[in-house]
């Protein structure tokens, strides 16, 4: 069940975790709650992208198309963020325009993860 799966970006020494359980991380050891609070906690959307990748909160995943063979090509970029108000996660581009991200979006396989928030924020002001 990917979608039960978190991984942790480490405020002091920016760098991402590999993906862990939360049962994985009761095994390793009981954390204190100042180490905790060194860590930004993001959970897996439980959806892949074109190549089979995971996709978690604050990744930035990519979208090229276009409307018309002969029409330029768009590429969209968009931030995974969970909304409480949802229930859902969320895709958000460098506008903060909402895009609807679920198991239902079938557009979704034509994404590709190109980085996340923290170690590629550029990635959003380049998309623009």
């Amino acid at each position: 069940m990917d979608r039960f799966k978190f991984r942790a970006w480490d405020k002091e020494e920016n760098g991402m975790s590999k993906p862990f359980t939360i049962n994985e991380l009761a095994l390793t050891t009981a954390i204190p709650k100042y180490v905790i609070d060194n860590y930004i906690i993001m959970q897996c959307t439980g959806l892949k992208d074109k190549n089979g990748k995971l996709i978690f909160e604050g990744d930035i995943i990519e979208h090229r198309y276009k409307f018309f063979e002969t029409q330029p090509e768009i590429v969209s970029r968009l931030e995974v963020l969970w909304e409480d108000e949802y229930s859902a996660f969320s895709g958000f581009n460098n506008n903060k325009i909402r895009f609807s991200i679920g198991p239902g979006m079938r557009f979704l396989r034509d994404f590709e993860i190109i980085g996340n928030i923290y170690e590629n924020p550029e990635l959003l002001e380049e998309g623009k």
